[in-house]
């Protein structure tokens, strides 16, 4: 397939090596797509309506998770409380007694904060976070009646 008129271009650049065998028909296309390639600029594409993605309720999270960033981490904070010390011989002192106990109590208040946390979440899983609010208000008033 031959082109008659060579000074008509297509809307798509490419090279049609088959139509032409001595290779002035190619570059007078090239030159022509170079020309057109030319003039035009990224000024002159078409812009495109910005994309609203993001609601407000996503922006604000975005935004809460990013200030979370800049916190300090609270797992290193509450794990220095925990750590003791292996006891350091065979007889263990009066010291080192006190300092493991009082470091079972504070893990047994952890797995007992850790299960609540579990409760919590199931019970927003099962029944919605109104039922979730509401069994945190009961828990709070028998809290507050011990």
């Amino acid at each position: 397939m031959t082109i008659e008129k060579p000074d008509l271009a297509g809307p798509f650049p490419h090279d049609d090596t088959a139509s032409d065998d001595d290779g002035a028909l190619l570059e007078f296309a090239r030159k022509l797509v170079a020309d057109e390639m030319k003039d035009h600029t990224q000024d002159n594409a078409i812009s495109l309506p910005e994309r609203r993605f993001l609601s407000d309720l996503l922006r604000n999270e975005l935004v809460n998770q990013e200030q979370n960033k800049t916190r300090d981490d609270m797992t290193e904070l509450s794990r220095i409380t925990t750590d003791t010390p292996p006891p350091t011989s065979a007889n263990i002192g009066d010291d080192e007694l006190r300092a493991w106990n009082r470091c079972l109590a504070q893990m047994k208040i952890k797995l007992e904060y850790g299960q609540r946390q579990l409760s919590n979440l199931e019970i927003m899983k099962t029944c919605g976070v109104p039922a979730w609010e509401e069994y945190l208000a009961r828990s709070e008033r028998m809290k507050n009646k011990q």
